[in-house]
């Protein structure tokens, strides 16, 4: 099989543990571009905070960012974007309220994206810390529901991970049919991402989507991810790969295993699939 598409997941995958591309890493995309492989990053982050990755490593192909609500170029030019109506969100907010959840808005899907939040409760240091490592800083509003006036692209929480799969949890069963909710869970860490998007949202929908247009076949495309929200994307891909750093059930599924993203695991997985070398 000659890969002519690859998906990469950003956070586990593409970045160290430092929030970093490592030096091997660059090189080794850049090399895949070189060949003339499509490469698209793939990911529940927002497009401003995806898209200096992409310039970092030359790619140009639209970004799929907030799991497949919004696909992007690093011009601006919009590909696809799905919403969640201001009224499912608003009813979102009360129930995030009576879970004690706090709550990032996603909106502006045409420009550079806003994200909106009210005060962050002081003993939620899981968002405290995921907020601070923002190249741009979310606008603090004293009230969401007077802010939501508009459809948005995403919801999103971050907390401890039993505390976060909860709420999925709850969200999953009482807006059923309405919402999507993808889960990016860290139990070593104590912590868990929860995104909430349009119902037809997902990695490998917004991925399949690209790939029609450039008349590459699943079976053409490889996949690395290290989460819950990488397995449908896993799954339709010729050839799914998974992180070493990933729970270790995912890395039972059967797709081949690489090294971790502080071992040069995606570099390592590139070279053998697609360069044809498996050293570095």
């Amino acid at each position: 099989m000659r890969v002519r598409l690859v998906a990469i997941d950003v956070d586990g995958t593409l970045l160290t543990s430092a929030q970093a591309i490592s030096p091997a890493t660059r090189a080794t995309i850049r090399a895949v571009l070189e060949r003339g492989v499509r490469v698209v990053l793939v990911t529940g982050r927002s497009f401003s905070q995806t898209r200096a990755f992409a310039e970092e490593l030359g790619v140009t192909a639209p970004l799929i960012v907030h799991n497949g609500a919004l696909v992007k170029d690093t011009a601006g030019r919009v590909f696809d974007v799905r919403l969640l109506e201001p009224e499912v969100v608003r009813e979102i907010i009360r129930r995030a309220r009576v879970h004690r959840m706090d709550l990032i808005v996603f909106e502006d899907p045409e420009g550079e994206g806003r994200a909106i939040l009210e005060p962050i409760a002081p003993e939620n240091d899981r968002m405290l810390r995921y907020l601070s490592r923002w190249r741009r800083p979310a606008e603090i509003v004293p009230d969401l529901m007077l802010s939501v006036d508009r459809a948005v692209l995403a919801l999103t929480t971050v907390d401890r991970w039993k505390k976060a799969r909860r709420f999925a949890d709850a969200i999953e069963r009482e807006f059923s049919g309405r919402v999507r909710v993808w889960r990016t869970e860290y139990p070593r860490r104590d912590v868990a991402l929860v995104d909430i998007v349009s119902p037809e949202c997902s990695k490998a929908r917004a991925l399949d989507g690209l790939a029609r247009q450039w008349g590459i076949a699943p079976l053409e495309i490889m996949v690395v991810g290290d989460n819950w929200n990488d397995l449908e994307m896993l799954a339709y891909a010729g050839l799914g790969v998974v992180m070493g750093n990933a729970e270790e059930e995912l890395k039972q599924l059967g797709y081949y295993v690489t090294g971790t993203n502080d071992e040069d695991g995606l570099a390592h997985a590139l070279r053998r699939f697609i360069l044809g070398d498996d050293s570095l």
